[in-house]
């Protein structure tokens, strides 16, 4: 906990998921179900499926599922009850729900999965155009971006932007309690050094997460948990309290941009990293940022939680906050999440100096009236 010895579980990741893979495609090579349409198991793999379930479930830990897959994904009518059922036999917990096969009704998928009584927590991916509304919303986190990959100007200039178009302010956000727009997993400990960048892959480790808990996204570690170099590189991030609290605290908001530099950057995109990758304005392959970027989330008790994040990869730069974008009084208290301390009290603006290449400040303002 804030990098001292705990369990992930202990801070809040207490689900674990299926994704692709877990099938058998049949012969043809685009199906994975059986003449009866239930889906087959690759046993190679999953010998005895239950014997994990049950050593899940011993454990606390939730275990989600996969649907709508993309290997062998489906060309065939889609099974709904079938896959319904097999969730309920197998005692799943949630389910992921891709875009790849022919089972694209998310509102059929959650009216089948309550008609048995126990509902379970289902994750809308790509399966759209329409993300829910203030009305409907049958899923409980949606995908609102492309598949997220390494590159660190996409993580921020695509994934995490993603989910300005569901976070209207200061009201009608669609992204809420219930309904969460998700940028995608987070790469946090997969980020490489770059001969491109001078930015430390602590540095892209650190704002990656403080970006996520600023907009509410679900935390989906993806980075490989019994790899101990990266496991202990990631750990003070990871598992600082302070963060995740601002990603799980609600105060009416789930978080927004709130100011960013008028100077852009102009990437170019490596070729291992040019699929999926556009400019979220103009649409073209490559990434064209702004230098600096200003996320805030409300949080309880009238404080805000500040990201103040450097979209330069390879120059140090000061980043200002002016308290009246947020709102919040005129002179505020200010705590660094990332290190714990106090900075003591700031009137107008606070501006953190230097901030290095791809590097964040995370900050809680607290009303000094309060």
């Amino acid at each position: 906990m804030n990098g001292t010895p705990t369990s992930l579980f202990d801070i809040g990741y207490t689900r674990v998921g299926v994704d692709d893979y877990w099938q058998q495609c049949d012969n043809t090579g685009h199906n994975f179900h059986n003449a009866s349409g239930w889906a087959m198991l690759n046993l190679q793999r999953f010998p005895v499926l239950w014997s994990m379930i049950d050593y899940a479930h011993s454990q606390s830990v939730a275990l989600d599922w996969y649907f709508n897959n993309c290997y062998c994904s489906e060309q065939h009518p889609p099974f709904f009850m079938n896959d319904t059922r097999f969730l309920r036999t197998y005692d799943m917990d949630g389910v992921k729900l891709d875009g790849c096969g022919s089972s694209h009704n998310i509102s059929l998928w959650s009216d089948l999965i309550n008609q048995t009584g126990r509902p379970m927590m289902i994750e809308n991916c790509h399966n759209g155009p329409n993300y829910g509304t203030l009305d409907w919303c049958p899923m409980n986190f949606f995908r609102s971006s492309t598949d997220i990959n390494t590159y660190f100007p996409k993580v921020i200039g695509v994934n995490l932007n993603s989910t300005r178009a569901y976070a209207s302010y200061p009201d009608n956000a669609i992204t809420r309690p219930g309904c969460w727009a998700y940028p995608d997993m987070l790469e946090v400990g997969n980020f490489k050094p770059s001969p491109q960048f001078k930015a430390t892959v602590e540095a892209q480790d650190r704002s990656h997460f403080g970006a996520w808990c600023v907009v509410s996204s679900p935390l989906v570690l993806s980075f490989d948990l019994t790899n101990a170099t990266t496991t202990n590189r990631v750990w003070p991030v990871i598992t600082n309290t302070e963060a995740v609290a601002v990603n799980q605290n609600w105060a009416g908001h789930p978080g927004r941009l709130v100011s960013y530099s008028n100077t852009t950057i102009v990437y170019e995109v490596p070729p291992s990293h040019l699929i999926e990758v556009k400019d979220p304005e103009s649409q073209e392959l490559g990434l064209n940022v702004n230098s600096w970027q200003v996320w805030a989330k409300p949080q309880p008790n009238k404080k805000y939680a500040v990201l103040l994040l450097n979209m330069n990869g390879n120059v140090s730069q000061d980043i200002t906050v002016e308290f009246a974008d947020l709102p919040m009084p005129q002179t505020v208290s200010i705590r660094d999440i990332w290190n714990h301390r106090d900075l003591g009290e700031y009137t107008n603006s606070y501006t953190a100096h230097q901030v290095p290449p791809f590097d964040s400040s995370f900050l809680l303002l607290s009303d000094v009236s309060q």
